[in-house]
């Protein structure tokens, strides 16, 4: 007769063995993850300018840390400019406080002053401050391992870190000092926190969930959607009395603390109630401060809808479709059924907020539903083991079409649109400034221009960094930069050839008409970084159109200079 007790004994611990070298397997696959997450946002943050808003960004923050003084920027929470300030209190660059820009209270100028003509390099101060961002990123990742690994274990814990890894507006947000990437860390916090409040009842997780919630908003106020989750899953959740003082106790305590958090932060500050008032005054008015592009056509009275179509041209479909397969999957199981609410709940209601504003919004604003998605993608480990065959070659080959659209897009993680919307070489044709071209391309060009160096650049560029600052000798063809508030042309030493014309995309949705003939009649000799299309000006035609442009800007000196070029080719090019 079978010995059936001593079968189980020598197979379970055989079980148990497995089940642990799965467990550390796939432990190890998320650090590796988290690694190569991190090593790509360096290396993004070393090769990337600064965008429009983050030059007034730090440099603000650190003005704000040595004055006591809310001065600059004021519009905005602060609390993510002075973590960014925080690297550049030791790097002994000194702020512009004599600049015209300080008095002004112009924080783009102030920025732009203190980044790029200083005794520091401002590699060096543009990549320290970046350094938090990538440190917060870090523990973003960390805290969505330890979230899902509670659910599904190591494996589902692998699977969001490398989700996560693969979001493109997520991993923009870790090379770049803006508010965002702090914002998530902490909303991730605060839902911990209520996840916790929800099993224990105690003080301190209602405490903790409360200010977790208003540090997020101190960093930015597109976490506005946890507030009313707080309402709706405390009015939903099971178990709970009938009475609607006994549902709305826990949620107004959540959102008491946090707007307390918020408000109070501003009063030991010089001018904090005034920079509260206009905080809060711009989230009123948000969407009627700029007009919005999409596809090609500039919309001073959009639809609000518009943010969805916006969302959908910039969406990963890979992350997309993990996160549906892993919600499907997570739901099947019956596992935490409280958890995939609320992270469903949560996603439901950032991708809601476009409904309170007239107007459409940035996609960023509606980043973080990623992190929604990357959660819920982690229940793919909730398929049952019949399935797991099938289930695995799916999330591989999502995982894999994720990680190629991210190289694709590396290191302009900014610029990332979908295939169905052509890529992000074609994004320009869809969105503008912080989904698209934000002045963050001068290095990936200067980049290519080493490696195929023209003769003569010309430069229409449109941003926050100094082109010299990357090695790019130029002269301007039309800039509305910052640098060119300084900034003259030496136009003595005669043009050599090739005459190569590099324009930021930023450039053919504001001026389409100055540049409607390199777009519609030439072709063009490289597209770099999804930011910059560059054309030769090699032939007599063309020649002749940029001395015709500098006229019709009313360039005279310019236009007398293109007539010391000498055609490279005095034949018309291919696409002429």
């Amino acid at each position: 007769m079978c010995d059936i007790s001593g079968v189980v004994n020598n197979v379970f611990p055989i079980a148990v063995q497995r089940r642990s070298v799965w467990a550390r397997g796939s432990t190890i696959a998320a650090l590796l993850g988290l690694t190569l997450h991190a090593a790509l946002a360096l290396n993004a943050a070393r090769r990337l300018s600064p965008t429009w808003d983050e030059i007034a960004a730090p440099a603000s923050g650190l003005a704000q840390l040595q004055t006591g003084a809310l001065t600059l920027n004021t519009v905005n929470p602060f609390l993510s400019r002075l973590f960014y300030a925080l690297p550049l209190t030791v790097q002994g660059a000194t702020l512009p406080w004599d600049h015209p820009a300080w008095r002004e209270r112009d924080e783009y100028r102030f920025g732009f002053q203190y980044t790029f003509r200083n005794r520091v390099a401002p590699q060096r101060l543009i990549v320290a401050s970046r350094l938090v961002a990538v440190l917060f990123s870090l523990g973003v990742g960390i805290l969505l391992f330890l979230r899902t690994k509670a659910v599904w274990g190591p494996l589902g814990g692998a699977v969001a870190v490398w989700a996560y890894g693969a979001t493109p507006i997520l991993a923009s947000r870790a090379s770049i000092a803006m508010a965002e990437m702090p914002m998530y860390f902490f909303i991730l916090l605060a839902l911990a926190f209520h996840t916790r409040r929800e099993k224990k009842r105690d003080a301190a997780s209602l405490w903790a969930t409360g200010l977790c919630a208003g540090l997020a908003l101190l960093c930015k106020l597109a976490a506005l959607p946890l507030l009313p989750l707080f309402f709706i899953w405390e009015w939903m959740r099971p178990g709970k009395k009938p009475r609607i003082v006994d549902r709305l106790a826990d949620p107004l305590r959540f959102a008491g603390i946090a707007v307390a958090v918020f408000a109070l932060s501003y009063l030991p500050w010089k001018n904090g109630l005034a920079a509260l008032g206009m905080a809060c005054d711009n989230l009123r008015r948000f969407d009627k401060i700029i007009p919005y592009y999409f596809h090609e056509r500039v919309w001073t009275a959009g639809n609000t809808f518009l943010s969805w179509g916006a969302f959908a041209v910039k969406a990963p479909p890979a992350i997309l479709g993990l996160a549906g397969l892993g919600a499907w999957g997570w739901w099947k199981s019956g596992a935490d059924r409280p958890g995939w609410w609320r992270w469903t709940l949560f996603g439901g209601l950032v991708l809601g907020t476009v409904l309170f504003f007239d107007r459409p919004v940035s996609t960023v604003q509606l980043s973080p539903f990623y992190l929604s998605a990357v959660v819920l993608a982690a229940g793919v480990a909730g398929f049952p083991r019949s399935r797991r065959r099938h289930v695995s070659a799916a999330v591989i080959g999502l995982l894999g079409w994720a990680w190629v659209d991210i190289a694709e897009a590396h290191p302009n993680a900014l610029g990332y649109f979908n295939g169905f919307a052509g890529g992000p070489d074609q994004g320009w044709r869809w969105l503008a400034d912080s989904d698209h071209d934000w002045g963050q391309g001068l290095p990936l060009l200067a980049e290519h221009l080493r490696r195929d160096p023209p003769g003569t650049l010309l430069l229409a560029y449109s941003g926050s960094g100094d082109p010299e600052a990357y090695g790019l000798r130029y002269v301007d063809f039309f800039s509305p930069a910052l640098v060119s508030w300084e900034r003259r042309d030496d136009l003595s030493v005669s043009p050599r050839t090739p005459v190569v014309l590099a324009v930021a995309t930023k450039l053919l949705q504001t001026n389409p008409e100055l540049f409607e003939t390199p777009l519609t009649r030439w072709t063009p000799r490289a597209r770099v970084g999804h930011c910059f299309i560059l054309w030769d000006l090699r032939s007599t035609d063309r020649i002749g159109w940029l001395h015709d442009q500098y006229v019709a800007m009313g360039r005279p000196v310019h236009a007398r200079w293109t007539t010391r070029i000498t055609p490279g080719d005095p034949k018309p090019n291919p696409g002429d």
